[in-house]
C-alpha cells in the first residue's frame, strides 16, 4: 500500500487479490493520509483473512439464532443446539470455558453426557 500526492490530496494505492484499488483520503494533511491509510490497510485484511469484529457482550443465544438464520445451518448444528441452548444461552460466548463445559457434563446428570472434545465441536459453529 502506498501514499501519494495527488493535486492536494493525499491518496492511497493498494492491491487486493492481484487488482490495483485506489482510495482519496479526502484530506490534504499528510499525517491524515497516513492514518486513513492504515485504517483502509486494516480493513482490507480484515476482508481478506473475513475476519470480523466481535460484541464482547453476545450471548451465546444471539450467536445461535445468527447461526441459523445464515442458512449455512445443518440438521446435526440444529441437534446439538437442542443440548446447548438450555444452558449457555445466557452466557455471553467469551466466557465459555471448559469448566463451563463441564458443569454442563454434570448437570446433564447422565442422561446425556458430552466429552469436552464433543463440546469443543458442538459450541464451534
Amino acid at each position: 500500500m502506498s501514499l501519494f500526492k495527488r493535486g492536494n490530496i493525499w491518496w492511497s494505492y493498494y492491491y487486493q487479490d492481484g487488482i490495483r484499488h485506489q482510495s482519496s483520503n479526502k484530506d490534504f494533511q499528510p499525517q491524515a493520509g497516513r492514518e486513513n491509510r492504515s485504517q483502509l490497510k486494516e480493513e482490507v485484511n480484515n476482508q481478506r483473512f473475513r475476519i470480523v469484529d466481535i460484541d464482547p457482550a453476545m450471548k451465546f443465544g444471539e450467536l445461535a439464532a445468527r447461526f441459523i438464520a445464515s442458512g449455512s445451518v445443518r440438521p446435526h448444528n440444529i441437534y446439538n443446539l437442542k443440548f446447548l441452548l438450555p444452558f449457555f444461552s445466557d452466557f455471553p460466548v467469551i466466557r465459555i470455558t471448559k469448566s463451563l463445559t463441564e458443569e454442563l457434563s454434570e448437570a446433564a446428570d447422565g442422561a446425556c453426557i458430552f466429552s469436552y472434545q464433543g463440546m469443543r465441536r458442538s459450541t464451534a459453529t
